[in-house]
């Protein structure tokens, strides 16, 4: 965590805005808790190219989240199952493992139909903190600045 701040320092001092470095903070924290596994790095890269924003703080912001991404990686799937499906029972039968009866196709299914359900409840709540995070951070770099 300490080099990440010495790199939002260093990239402050050479004329990146803060705007510029609240977005890319904003976008790299809401992407590190995304519940879908292995996807943030090309994600985040992908959106780190197309808005033109910096790559190594994107992916240093979202890799600095993982502790966060395994304590909401549950609460995703779950809550986005009860949400968009309705049907729990989908939830606890995968949560038990409880898919002897079914082919490994139908297994396949199901689960990405939870983690589909997962990414929608990660979407629900991402927007809203995205543009939350940003203004907190782009108040925080700012001030910030003025110290260096």
């Amino acid at each position: 965590m300490k080099k990440l701040f010495q790199l939002i320092k260093t990239y402050l001092k050479e004329g990146t805005t803060p705007t510029k470095l609240a977005i890319t903070l904003a976008l790299g924290m809401v992407i590190g808790i995304m519940p879908v596994v292995g996807i943030a790095t090309p994600f985040a890269t992908l959106l780190a190219l197309i808005f033109r924003l910096n790559i190594p703080i994107l992916l240093a912001t979202t890799y600095a989240l993982a502790p966060f991404y395994i304590l909401l990686y549950y609460p995703f799937l779950r809550y986005g199952t009860m949400f968009f499906s309705g049907n729990i029972a989908l939830f606890e039968k995968i949560e038990a493992l409880d898919m002897s009866e079914l082919t490994w196709l139908e297994t396949f299914q199901q689960l990405g139909w939870v983690q589909l359900y997962g990414v929608g409840a990660w979407l629900f709540v991402a927007i809203p903190l995205c543009v939350v995070l940003f203004y907190f951070n782009k108040n925080a770099l700012q001030r910030l600045l003025v110290k260096l």
